[in-house]
């Protein structure tokens, strides 16, 4: 996502799934770990 303003970043997008299994699955591999430095919940 950007600003529409100043078009920087604003630090955060949207991620879509074609099933509810492979974002839970998405999910579950991700809980927990760090990514970029940053603790991911």
């Amino acid at each position: 996502m950007r600003d529409r303003y100043t078009d920087r970043s604003r630090g955060f997008g949207f991620v879509t799934y074609s099933s509810h299994s492979e974002a839970e699955a998405a999910v579950s591999g991700m809980d927990g770990k760090v990514w970029m430095a940053l603790f991911v919940v």
